[in-house]
């Protein structure tokens, strides 16, 4: 652990155990609160057992949330002594440390916009539309629509609407809203 401490250095690696520390809080708050849910509406059984269901709640949800901090803690500790650090490959130390300085000093950045790439313009104009990214071969909002050039023209009704009160058309002698026109 402390020689990934040293490769990264210090401040980084307080970054990355504050982001493990919450996502693991998260996640776990999440499924701990769905738990509670789940006691909360099983709770009502337990006066058939003759127990008092308030302190039965009580004691459950004590033991339920003493579970949590464990799984929390062992998860932040696997996920911690997990963690492997690489860098993409081509990358220099300095431009390593680079991009964790500006990481930890703008934390709401995403890394993978830092890493810059060098690739040609030429290689790119060989590609095929299938290969280009989205972003190449989308177009902008009106332009090069099959059928730009209509107008969209409202839907107009042949008939007259048929009220809900009205007698329903099939003859059948109920309203409308009785017969076809029934909301499920």
């Amino acid at each position: 652990y402390l020689a990934k401490e040293k490769l990264i250095g210090e401040k980084a690696m307080r970054q990355f155990e504050k982001g493990v520390l919450l996502q693991v809080l998260d996640t776990q708050w999440k499924e701990h609160l769905a738990a509670m849910d789940y006691l909360r509406q099983s709770i009502g059984l337990r006066g058939y057992a003759q127990k008092n269901p308030t302190q039965e709640f009580k004691r459950e949800a004590f033991e339920m949330f003493g579970h949590m901090l464990d799984r929390m803690n062992y998860e932040i500790i696997r996920s911690l002594t997990r963690l492997q650090i690489s860098a993409p490959e081509g990358m220099t130390d300095d431009q390593i440390s680079e991009t964790l300085e500006k990481l930890i000093d703008n934390p709401q950045l995403d890394p993978r916009q830092l890493i810059t790439r060098h690739d040609s313009v030429s290689s790119l104009s060989n590609e095929s539309p299938e290969r280009r990214a989205p972003s190449e071969t989308t177009t902008k909002p009106g332009e090069g629509r099959a059928g730009a050039d209509k107008p969209n023209k409202p839907v107009r009704r042949e008939s007259p609407k048929i009220g809900r009160n009205e007698p329903c058309w099939c003859g059948s002698g109920k309203k409308y809203k009785h017969c076809h026109g029934k909301l499920n």
